[in-house]
């Protein structure tokens, strides 16, 4: 699991990391200490696939807030296609268009769109499930020229009972920062989760948890509720 490990130091670094005050640039607020905030994330996503087709789609929707139920932060939408390799990753191309606010009572904001690519490793050690997702992001904020962002997320599951409902996870991702990034430092952020999971149907799970987002721009904790939905087009029609 030497992967697995290589990102778990990774984003130990990531932690450890000294900030600086930068400048604001694109969806990012001004640098410097800010006091923490507590804000609502919200998400619903939909596979859909085909019983013997190693292809799927991927949509979601996510609503972010700086404040309980206040003070916009974010609308994200996103589409993908993903392909499952035989006894290999599961790969995505990704397609996202969002909009960000600034904190605070101004209504300002800015739109991105952005592409990504995926590669999803996945590996159980005794009963933990554990998952290492490789992304990189072209992105278009506003009028900024093309900016690169990689990130790699690592997330394990843990069943609290044996085949029951519910499950304990948690995941960190570092994200770094690509070419063109200026005098701006390697590492942009990095963003911690740990939850709950239920599930309520083979087709249906609903996660809650605390997300830790740490910035040069100061720490932002936010409450996660999300929601994931597989549906399974069956020959005769869709199906669950």
């Amino acid at each position: 699991m030497p992967a697995f490990h290589a990102f778990a130091i990774l984003a130990a670094v990531a932690l450890a990391a000294p900030t600086s005050a930068q400048p604001a640039r694109g969806d990012q607020v001004t640098f410097g200490a800010t006091p923490a905030t507590f804000g609502t994330w919200s998400s619903y996503s939909t596979t859909l696939r085909g019983t013997s087709s190693r292809m799927s789609s991927l949509g979601e929707v996510q609503l972010r807030s700086h404040r309980v139920l206040s003070d916009f932060n974010q609308v994200l939408v996103r589409l993908g296609a993903v392909y499952a390799v035989p006894r290999g990753p599961r790969l995505m191309q990704g397609v996202v268009v969002s909009r960000t606010g600034e904190r605070g009572p101004s209504n300002r904001g800015t739109t991105e769109f952005r592409l990504h690519q995926d590669a999803t490793f996945a590996a159980t050690v005794s009963r933990v499930r554990l998952s290492q997702r490789l992304r990189v992001e072209e992105r278009w904020i506003g009028d900024a020229p093309l900016l690169i962002r990689g990130r790699a997320q690592l997330t394990a599951v843990v069943p609290i009972s044996g085949d029951g409902p519910f499950d304990l996870s948690a995941s960190v991702e570092p994200f770094l920062r690509g070419p063109g990034r200026g005098a701006e430092p390697v590492f942009d952020r990095v963003r911690l989760y740990s939850g709950l999971g239920v599930r309520l149907s083979p087709a249906l799970t609903v996660r809650g948890g605390l997300v830790l987002e740490q910035s040069a721009a100061g720490p932002d904790w936010q409450a996660l509720i999300s929601v994931h939905h597989g549906i399974t087009l069956a020959a005769d029609g869709p199906g669950q």
